[in-house]
């Protein structure tokens, strides 16, 4: 290495050092209004909170999970569903005015209400224990220059005197909330979707303002469904969760429009656009 090579590394390497010490005196993350959720990129643009079904899920260690190229992440912790991510969003939400890595106390009637659950018992027994496998959870995740390793929530416990729940975030997760490397997601939109598919492509093609054309095939990656069929998966339950979106988008005011472009073996293409003047290609054969 020339010493022009070096002293650019060493450059580079003081500029990052400078950078991450600057991100651990951001102690707030961005804020948003309250029909929305902030929610970094890469954990939208992948397969970590997979569109399946609630049920029995297995644990993984160290899992490579789907993602965009430009992200990456390594996850340790039971299989995490679209559940966990309202769960998580919410969260997120509500310990947004505050310092990162400060106790947040809610009442779990609070988060209950936030999640548009009734407060019964049950509905308390399965918050309790998807707080505690967020907490029990350790990622690892490259987004663009940033990086966070770390576990979705530090602490979560519930006060039992007080009836309130503790959440504590890591304030090193301020690191995915750079830029625009988060989006401020429709909480309106979100909370009409039916299914999971749905929710998760809301939140995936919230992330592009001229979103690519995807194939079947990587969608059916990137959102972690177990359907074993891409054929099944193209003409049952992605075009059932594109017109969900496409009609509950409408009714919100926005707009989302797609066509699926038939081709065989799972190599079908999805063009989605937001933008109500922008065209999709000609000789749709399925459109919304």
């Amino acid at each position: 290495m020339s010493n022009l090579d070096l002293s650019l590394a060493n450059l580079r390497a003081r500029q990052e050092a400078n950078a991450q010490k600057s991100l651990l005196q951001q102690l707030q993350l961005p804020l948003w209004t309250e029909t929305q959720r902030g929610v970094p990129n890469s954990l939208l643009r992948s397969a970590l909170f997979a569109a399946i079904q609630r049920g029995k899920r297995p644990f993984l260690k160290r899992q490579l999970m789907a993602s965009v190229e430009n992200a990456s992440i390594t996850y340790t912790g039971i299989r995490l569903c679209q559940d966990y991510l309202t769960v998580w969003e919410c969260l997120v939400h509500v310990a947004r005015e505050q310092q990162l890595g400060n106790r947040c106390e809610v009442t779990t009637y609070q988060l209950l209400k936030l999640l548009d659950k009734k407060d019964t018992g049950g509905n308390r027994q399965v918050l309790r224990r998807q707080l505690s496998e967020l907490q029990a959870t350790a990622l690892e995740v490259r987004q663009g220059r940033y990086t966070y390793s770390g576990s979705l929530i530090d602490e979560a416990y519930h006060d039992e005197e007080t009836g309130r729940a503790i959440i504590v975030l890591n304030q090193r997760i301020v690191a995915l909330y750079q830029g625009d490397g988060y989006t401020k997601v429709s909480w309106q939109i979100r909370r009409d979707l039916r299914t999971s598919l749905a929710k998760w492509l809301h939140g995936f093609y919230a992330t592009h303002r001229q979103p690519f054309p995807y194939t079947v095939a990587k969608l059916h990656e990137l959102c972690g469904s177990n359907a074993k069929s891409l054929k099944d998966f193209e003409e049952k339950t992605l075009a059932t969760a594109l017109e969900d979106l496409a009609t509950v988008a409408k009714s919100h005011g926005e707009h989302f429009r797609y066509l699926v472009e038939r081709r065989p073996g799972g190599k079908s293409l999805v063009h989605v656009t937001r933008n109500p003047d922008a065209k999709l290609p000609l000789n749709p054969q399925i459109c919304g």
